[in-house]
């Protein structure tokens, strides 16, 4: 449910982008920047086309904390090497 609700949140989030692009677009400012004014390059445009910043002026988007429950019980693995791997052995059955 935790994940469909995040989908959800994110779903709407990036309809209110393109919402918001669309209004630009309508009013002729899109394609430049809401801070500077300046052009957006076409590139960025092309990569994000809901964006109404240029990279120096985009809003920074908050890295989330949370974590998955599932990380709570899974093992960290250990580099290439299989310890966490007792009593299994592993063929190549292509041989």
């Amino acid at each position: 449910m935790e994940r469909n609700q995040a989908l959800d949140e994110h779903a709407q989030s990036e309809m209110e982008k393109i919402d918001e692009a669309l209004k630009a677009k309508e009013e002729g400012s899109y394609g430049h920047c809401k801070t500077c004014n300046m052009e957006i390059p076409l590139e960025r445009l092309e990569a994000i086309p809901c964006t109404l910043y240029c990279v120096e002026h985009a809003p920074e988007r908050p890295l989330s904390q949370e974590r998955p429950a599932e990380e709570d019980i899974l093992i960290p693995s250990k580099g290439d090497h299989f310890e966490n791997r007792h009593g299994i052995e592993i063929v190549d059955e292509r041989r």
